[in-house]
């Protein structure tokens, strides 16, 4: 046959496919003619068809098409790994060695029950250092279960709220350990927050106490007190002799009295997709909302701890964010309780201070946050500083300050990461690329459980073509990041729970009909790029709001505010 297809006994040659791969380049070309017969011939590198009916035509022409993708897929596939296959790798190693971390994460344990065990393996290790103080694991324990007792025998039991405006000092965790113990949430409230706005923030949580430190106790409780009728406590440390407040409950006083090896009298059946904090948002698209955080959600978040921490021993991290942070009072404080690391805590940031604490304490890690290092950069004069950090961590490092910081100040390794208490997207950047919030490599981005969507600017919502389905963005076009929920009829882990205490504020955070009927999406509000190598960018935040000296500052309340 093949003798005779090239004394051309075939006039009529129907199909020809060559294919070419040579430096990872693939080049596919077929060639389609008259079918009328058929004949099959083989050699080395031709693959001839001669097709005796015209349905046979049809079907080659699909099979043509279809081929044609798949050569065109697997071309883009290779022309990118061949670009990114040693970050790639990279990635599936780190991955893997954190496969213990993952599954100890999905033992599914409350928060204190993985604390109890850190508490037996080192009881003496610090876990808190702050001033000149060195807090145990065995200390932080003792203190979190005479709170637990206290408040089981004032009344308060599972679901029940408990608000907490307190200075960053380790009794602020040791009070939110103790009350996750009865499954009493603990809303963390800003300290800097006064009338109205405090008022909110108690109230949306449901909160059925407050308890207060040294320092706003005087100027807040009689007001939370009359607006709320609330029981009000005032938490005062050893070094504080602050008079108690009128309408206050000496708090401390009352828990010296509890023996700190004593246990609970019931059983309160915590479950880890229970709460254990209250997070409030920064309030960008209004006032702030309150931000459910489960046992299991704290989980997921301290999981990073595998990726960020695993090259240094004895981690001592540096945490100078305010605790009623996410950041810094869920995810570096989790890295203490469920993973035993030190952590350094601090009453308030300084700029100036940031590598003299580093080095009093011997942190070969640290935090940061936003602005906090253009600050830094700004008020160390000093030109050479020896330090001890070999790695920071952190959200909102702009590229120009990225540079610059990591310049003057010889930080090995940065860790940027992106994510959002109440949403379900996160990536982290772990291979140091300047102003990157992540990757995922392009090839795996269309099976990504979050995508970026075209979107208004103007209404500030995704755009949807004429079958009704969202469009997703291009290679560095800026889109909307959305996260999936639900697909098929399968939602993903509990351990991403999205949205707010309000259900009424979640059910407007939820887009339907995203890529297919049925699905559901959160809308994190947040626009995001990526360029061709699958590196992400943060782009904006949509709102309403702009930033002024660290603090969140919303247009629209301030033009009502004159109007009215």
């Amino acid at each position: 046959d093949i003798d005779r297809w090239q004394r051309s006994e075939y006039p009529q040659k129907s199909l020809t496919l060559t294919l070419c791969l040579k430096r990872s380049r693939l080049l596919c070309i077929i060639t389609f003619k008259y079918l009328h017969k058929i004949e099959f011939a083989v050699d080395s590198s031709v693959f001839i068809y001669l097709v005796y009916s015209e349905m046979w035509t049809i079907w080659i022409q699909k099979m043509y098409f279809k081929l044609k993708w798949l050569f065109y897929q697997i071309y883009t596939v290779l022309h990118v790994f061949q670009k990114t296959y040693r970050r790639d790798l990279a990635t599936i190693t780190k991955l893997y060695q954190c496969l213990p971390v993952y599954k100890r994460q999905c033992e599914r344990k409350p928060i204190y029950e993985s604390f109890r065990k850190i508490v037996k393996d080192h009881p003496q290790k610090a876990a808190f250092l702050f001033e000149d103080e060195c807090w145990t694991f065995s200390a932080v324990k003792e203190l979190s279960n005479k709170i637990a007792t206290y408040f089981e025998g004032e009344g308060y039991k599972k679901g029940d709220a408990i608000a907490l405006l307190l200075g960053n000092c380790p009794d602020y965790i040791c009070i939110w350990l103790g009350l996750s113990q009865i499954g009493v949430p603990v809303a963390l409230i800003n300290t800097n927050l006064l009338h109205d706005s405090l008022i909110h923030s108690i109230k949306i949580a449901n909160c059925k106490g407050v308890i207060f430190g040294s320092n706003s106790a005087h100027a807040n409780a009689d007001l939370v007190k009359k607006r709320l009728n609330v029981k009000c406590y005032q938490y005062n440390r050893k070094s504080e002799a602050t008079p108690i407040a009128e309408n206050c409950i000496d708090l401390k006083n009352k828990i010296d009295t509890i023996c700190p090896s004593g246990s609970l009298k019931g059983r309160h059946n915590i479950l880890v997709t229970d709460p254990v904090l209250y997070v409030y948002t920064s309030g960008t698209t209004g006032l702030p909302k309150t931000v459910p955080v489960s046992h299991q959600k704290i989980g997921v978040y301290c999981y990073g701890r595998a990726i960020i921490l695993s090259n240094l021993r004895n981690a001592i991290v540096y945490v100078p964010l305010p605790l009623y942070h996410g950041a810094g009072g869920v995810i570096s404080v989790g890295f203490a309780l469920f993973w035993g690391v030190t952590v350094v805590l601090r009453t308030k940031f300084s700029a100036s201070n940031y590598w003299k604490d580093c080095i009093k304490y011997n942190c070969n890690a640290a935090q940061y946050i936003g602005e906090m290092c253009r600050y830094i950069l700004h008020n160390c004069h000093e030109k050479i500083i020896q330090h001890p950090v070999k790695t920071m961590f952190g959200n909102g490092l702009k590229p120009e300050v990225w540079q610059a910081f990591q310049q003057r100040y010889n930080v090995p390794q940065m860790y940027e990461f992106y994510g959002s208490t109440e949403g379900n997207i996160i990536l982290l950047n772990f291979d140091n690329k300047i102003g990157s919030i992540g990757f995922i490599p392009p090839y795996l981005q269309k099976y990504s459980p979050f995508q970026l969507v075209k979107y208004c600017e103007v209404t500030a919502e995704p755009i949807r073509d004429k079958n009704g389905f969202c469009i997703r963005s291009d290679v560095h076009e800026p889109g909307l990041a959305v996260g999936l929920i639900a697909k098929g009829g399968k939602r993903r882990s509990s351990s991403l729970r999205v949205g707010y205490l309000d259900p009424y504020e979640t059910d407007k955070k939820i887009l339907h009909g995203v890529f297919e009927s049925g699905d559901q999406y959160f809308n994190s509000g947040d626009v995001l790029s990526y360029d061709e190598l699958g590196y992400y960018y943060f782009v904006d935040r949509l709102g309403d709001t702009f930033r002024s000296v660290r603090k969140v500052i919303s247009i629209n309340r301030r033009v009502l505010q004159v109007e009215g």
